[in-house]
């Protein structure tokens, strides 16, 4: 498996999904951690990022959090996306996904972004940086 593989305070797993040849990074499974703010958000991704670039980024200021999805693939896990761009122009569409099943949050590169199940929130954290555009993109995506 390349890139960073899932871990867990309990038990290694071999079956985390991967997309972008990284896998998620499961931030302390079986503790609690709260992820109220955008503060705590960013923090948390540099923490766990899966990619040394991705910590850069947001080092320099390269993100927008794009607010919360019902599900993030590739499994159907509710979470937060933030688009996190270098100073190159790099792109990493960043998950940070609940493992409810795990009891924790984990983090990976998206694919593509899944706008048709953008559900934003009435807390900031969820609703994103830009949540007018957020929702027109939904709208888009779930018109085709």
């Amino acid at each position: 498996m390349s890139g960073v593989t899932c871990t867990s305070l309990s038990e290694a797993s071999g079956s985390c999904p991967r997309t972008r040849s990284t896998s998620p990074k499961a931030g302390l499974c079986g503790t609690v951690i709260r992820i109220d703010t955008r503060n705590d958000l960013l923090e948390f991704i540099r923490a766990n990022a899966p990619l040394r670039g991705i910590q850069r980024a947001i080092d320099d200021g390269g993100y927008e959090v794009l607010g919360a999805f019902a599900a993030l693939y590739p499994h159907p896990m509710p979470g937060l996306i933030v688009k996190v761009t270098s100073k190159h122009g790099t792109v990493w569409p960043v998950a940070v996904a609940a493992n409810e099943g795990k009891h924790c949050w984990e983090v990976y590169v998206l694919d593509v972004i899944p706008w048709s199940l953008y559900e934003g929130g009435s807390r900031p954290i969820y609703r994103g940086d830009n949540p007018t555009m957020s929702t027109r993109k939904r709208d888009l995506a779930r018109m085709t």
